[in-house]
């Protein structure tokens, strides 16, 4: 039993940050981000892999909310892992730019990462 605990591998699946471009020192996006952040999050269904990746979605959201330009930043160096990022970006449903931001749109890069803890993950 004990052996089977140690040798058992944890996994980990992560949204880690979040970067906005937008130069709007009175526009609290803070509300907008974290809503956001757990909406991608319930789209994301990571393919299990035996390693950790690390996948940075680059995308734009107009004012409207349409999602536009969605691609990978930095890719994981996993077809599937960064297909699943992709997707849960495009699943989900973004509401409008907060009030008071003038832009047209905003760029976001998005961290998706999935951590594999044990025997051949990263600890």
């Amino acid at each position: 039993m004990i052996k089977k605990l140690l040798t058992a591998v944890a996994v980990l699946i992560m949204l880690t940050g979040v970067s906005v471009f937008a130069d709007e020192p009175n526009v609290d996006f803070g509300p907008y981000m974290r809503e956001m952040q757990r909406n991608i999050k319930l789209n994301w269904e990571p393919q299990r892999v035996g390693h950790s990746t690390h996948t940075t979605v680059f995308y734009t959201i107009k004012k409207d909310g349409t999602l536009k330009n969605v691609s990978i930043f930095k890719s994981s160096g996993d077809k599937k892992t960064d297909s699943a990022a992709i997707k849960a970006v495009k699943k989900t449903k973004f509401r409008p730019l907060p009030t008071g931001f003038d832009k047209d749109s905003i760029d976001v890069q998005f961290t998706f990462d999935y951590n594999v803890y044990g025997k051949n993950g990263k600890q």
